[in-house]
């Protein structure tokens, strides 16, 4: 879809430049010479004569050309009626323009009726509500003319006869006339037969049919005749800009691998007339070369990550009489590695990706190549950095109340290098606080790893963030992981650590049960990490994990004065429970050093006893 977007893009572009360069041809005309205010009609008689002899048209036996630029403020049906066969009358640039409102008039510029034979060519008309009236006539070719009748939005006035055609006229207009060729034409509106007045055998192709925003679109609201729309396969047919569709296929019937300036499907035109072979660039009378353009799927993309380069958007070149299509793709990435990409590996889709191994900035260049060799560049930058991890833990040496919490983690990329000396944010948010708190900032060390320790002043369920804001080499990022603390008693403290939101924490003394909820984003992994009083654990062995009121496995550590309980689970909302056993009481004097020396001290003395005894006794 992307690039079918893009080459609607292009095209567009293309066609208002082209709709751009006819209105500058006339400009150039009209500032070549001077403009004459002529008062039609103006003939071209059967004789050959010029009438009124005045007019700047000069003949040269059957060649009729015009030696300046003619325009008229008055209403007349026809500015200039040819009434001469076997000629050819050459606009030679210069235009003929009427400066009135189509609603006032309904003008023809040019009108011939039942002549053949005759070449209209070079011309540049404007401002008439039809450019050129063909009727009964044979034979007669348009080429290399810009056709730009007017049109207006509103109501038809006064009776005009292009009322079936929109409002304003066609650009030319055929009524009863037979083999005739309209080739190499600008025109901003159509071509309309007259439907009353069969016309056949006539031959369209090769013509720009740049139709202005909002203008009418005049095709052939209905043809009655058998004309033909496009020159075959594979000359082509004519360039609509309303038809700018993709051109991924070829062939006479459009349906073999790789592009060949043609559009895929064809344009209807009227009644059961079709542009077979609708053209993908407008036409120009003179050569040029292919025009490169190339998307990118992320200007902004990741070290080692495939980034796609597209260059769907560019267009073949043109030497004149056919369209040179481009045969090789070449692409130098910035970053030393060159690639060619010839068809049919990229006919259809010219599509590349590249993966930077580095960060950096880099500008690929895409050079397209026609057949003729001649070949055009384009160039972008492409910004590419490296995606940063961090983690994060907590641990605490003592479970006695004014705990110390330490903070650690570690920032590495995304292939396990270490990122070293950059400054890690740590902050805190806790339920009905609006602002993170920070707590300090920390560097990296050469291993990438971080440590802060923090104090909590109250006790509580609390949220912990690490950041990190990236540079111009990696990408910023940030995690967060919960807190929750619990007092027991006067002197000890349950917490849990959790990258869940763990709540809701309590202790029931009399089923000697700790339990929190935890909730997580379905469909990921979660764990949590909880610090128990070993003073309030008879065994390591007696302790329990729940999740749900299911046994699930866990890890238990000792640490300094605490048992550290680990286990790990799906993301969802769960019930967590640590059974602590049975009450310590009687074990805990066990493991005191009263219960010691009574367990062990006891024995050890009975045995020196008895042994000093005996040895007493054998003296004797």
């Amino acid at each position: 879809m992307c690039r079918m977007l893009s080459s609607l893009v292009i095209l567009a572009i293309i066609s208002i430049a082209v709709c751009s360069s006819i209105m500058i041809r006339a400009s150039k005309a009209s500032s070549a010479s001077q403009v004459i205010d002529i008062k039609p009609p103006i003939y071209i008689r059967a004789d050959g004569s010029v009438d009124p002899s005045t007019t700047p048209i000069q003949r040269n036996g059957d060649n009729y050309t015009l030696t300046g630029d003619m325009e008229t403020n008055v209403h007349w049906p026809t500015f200039l009626v040819i009434e001469r066969s076997n000629m050819t009358l050459d606009g030679a640039g210069h235009f003929l323009n009427i400066d009135l409102n189509p609603t006032e008039t309904a003008s023809t510029a040019i009108g011939v009726t039942g002549m053949s034979n005759i070449t209209l060519t070079n011309l540049t008309i404007t401002g008439f509500a039809c450019c050129i009236s063909l009727s009964d006539c044979s034979n007669i070719t348009v080429t290399a003319s810009t056709l730009d009748p007017w049109w207006w939005i509103g109501e038809s006035q006064n009776g005009s006869p292009y009322a079936p055609y929109g409002y304003g006229g066609p650009a030319i207009d055929l009524a009863n006339t037979s083999d005739c060729i309209i080739v190499e034409n600008y025109l901003t509106r159509g071509i309309v037969f007259e439907p009353t007045n069969a016309s056949n055998g006539n031959r369209i192709f090769h013509n720009n049919f740049m139709f202005e925003p909002q203008s009418p679109i005049v095709r052939s609201d209905e043809v009655s005749g058998n004309n033909s729309w496009d020159d075959g396969y594979p000359s082509g047919g004519n360039y609509w800009n309303s038809h700018t569709q993709p051109d991924f296929f070829s062939g006479p019937y459009e349906n073999e691998t790789g592009s060949d300036g043609i559009v895929d499907t064809p344009v209807t035109v009227g009644e059961g007339n079709v542009d077979h072979y609708p053209l993908v660039v407008p036409r120009e009378p003179y050569a040029y070369g292919p025009a490169a353009s190339f998307t990118v799927s992320s200007f902004f993309s990741l070290a080692r990550e495939p980034v796609e380069f597209d260059a769907s958007a560019s267009t073949p070149g043109w030497n004149g009489t056919q369209v040179m299509l481009i045969k090789e793709y070449r692409w130098d990435f910035g970053d030393g590695n060159v690639t060619f990409i010839s068809p049919p590996f990229s006919s259809i889709y010219p599509i590349i990706s590249h993966a930077y191994l580095e960060p950096g900035t880099f500008t690929p260049t895409l050079t397209v190549i026609d057949n003729e060799g001649l070949n055009s560049s384009a160039s972008q930058n492409v910004y590419v950095s490296m995606q940063a991890l961090i983690s994060i833990s907590t641990s605490s040496p003592s479970t006695s109340v004014g705990y110390r919490v330490t903070i650690s983690g570690k920032l590495f990329d995304k292939w396990g290098e270490n990122v070293q000396d950059q400054t890690i944010m740590i902050s805190y948010i806790f339920t009905g606080l609006q602002d993170w708190i920070p707590i300090t900032s920390t560097t990296t060390d050469s291993l990438g790893n971080y440590q802060a320790v923090w104090i909590p002043t109250a006790t509580g369920s609390f949220t912990l963030n690490a950041s990190w804001a990236g540079n111009s080499t990696w990408w910023g990022n940030t995690i967060n992981t919960t807190i929750t603390s619990l007092p027991y008693g006067s002197q000890y403290m349950f917490t849990v650590e959790s990258d869940s939101n763990a709540q809701e924490l309590s202790f029931n003394t009399t089923t000697r049960k700790l339990s929190f909820t935890t909730t997580g984003s379905n469909d990921t992994q979660g764990y949590a990490r909880v610090t128990i009083p070993r003073n309030l654990v008879a065994s390591s062995k007696n302790v329990k994990a729940y999740i749900d009121n299911t046994p699930t496995p866990c890890s238990i550590a000792s640490e300094d004065d605490s048992y550290v309980v680990t286990l790990n689970f799906a993301h969802s909302t769960h019930v967590v429970t640590i059974s602590l056993g049975s009450s310590s009481s009687s074990a805990s004097f066990i493991d005191t050093a009263l219960g010691k020396i009574a367990i062990f001290g006891v024995p050890i003395l009975a045995l020196v006893t008895a042994a000093v005894y005996l040895l007493k006794k054998k003296r004797k």
